[in-house]
């Protein structure tokens, strides 16, 4: 991002190590933006997106997540369900994971979903913020 000043390079972090491991300061960005990697990596991944944008997002800071999810563990599309299965038999730590279940995680550090966007290709955007006591 020549000529703008204030967008960094996009990092390279091990989103399952803490978030002291990435080398960024509390409440540094007003952005994170994570796309199609919860579906394809363990759950402690999705677990250490949620606990690192926490700390390091400034207090109106956003989190976006975007990738395929399930919704009231329901797949949207039988397509949805034959990847999923797909994604399972690779790595039984993979998988669609349910829209609720990152709620519940981003309430446990202090965020709470405030939209989920249908996109297409049967995708979503999250949007999580950082909770006001």
């Amino acid at each position: 991002f020549k000529g703008v000043g204030n967008v960094e390079q996009a990092r390279l972090i091990d989103a399952a190590k803490g978030v002291e491991t990435w080398g960024v300061p509390p409440e540094a960005f007003s952005l994170v933006y994570c796309a199609n990697v919860t579906h394809i990596s363990p759950w402690c991944v999705t677990q250490g997106i949620l606990r690192g944008a926490s700390a390091i997002l400034s207090p109106t800071g956003t989190l976006l997540i975007y990738g395929p999810f399930k919704l009231n563990n329901k797949f949207t599309t039988d397509s949805n369900a034959a990847f999923d299965a797909s994604l399972r038999s690779q790595d039984p730590s993979w998988g669609y994971r349910d829209i609720s279940d990152l709620e519940r995680e981003a309430n446990a550090v202090g965020m709470h979903l405030a939209d989920a966007y249908p996109m297409p290709a049967n995708n979503f955007m999250l949007r999580f913020v950082k909770s006001v006591d």
